[in-house]
């Protein structure tokens, strides 16, 4: 899918069908870039896998009724944050038992030269924050 329409399309595609399947709505925010901007193909699949991990998360086990993913591209810098108003969870204690799925986002971003951060605490929802070099 990314091949062919992109990561901005593939991300909204991907949203839609998790929100339709779960129950909560999702929004696309772009800033920067538009629909049909185009990555590095390693670029685009590192950051449509945490978007979908991100994404997964919501519909599995934040019992949101939203989420949105802002896309941001800034000196060189492409900025995904994935943001739900959901249950949230201790972050310290679970990146401290190492998580495979957060633990898989952060090795992604290491190999685009990325990054991803996590905040959250239980009842106040979630905040994945992915940046990668695309200049």
């Amino acid at each position: 899918v990314l091949d062919d329409v992109g990561l901005i399309a593939a991300v909204r595609r991907l949203a839609s069908d998790l929100a339709d399947r779960h129950g909560f709505d999702v929004r696309v925010i772009l800033d920067g870039l538009g629909d049909d901007a185009r990555l590095d193909t390693e670029v685009e699949t590192v950051v449509y896998r945490v978007v979908q991990e991100a994404l997964t998360n919501v519909a599995r086990h934040a019992a949101a009724n939203r989420a949105q993913v802002a896309f941001t591209v800034a000196g060189g810098v492409l900025f995904a944050d994935v943001v739900h108003d959901g249950t949230g969870f201790d972050a310290t204690a679970e990146l401290v038992g190492r998580s495979l799925g957060l633990t898989g986002m952060a090795e992604r971003a290491g190999l685009v030269d990325g990054r991803v951060e996590i905040t959250s605490e239980p009842g106040h929802g979630t905040t994945v924050h992915l940046e990668v070099p695309v200049a």
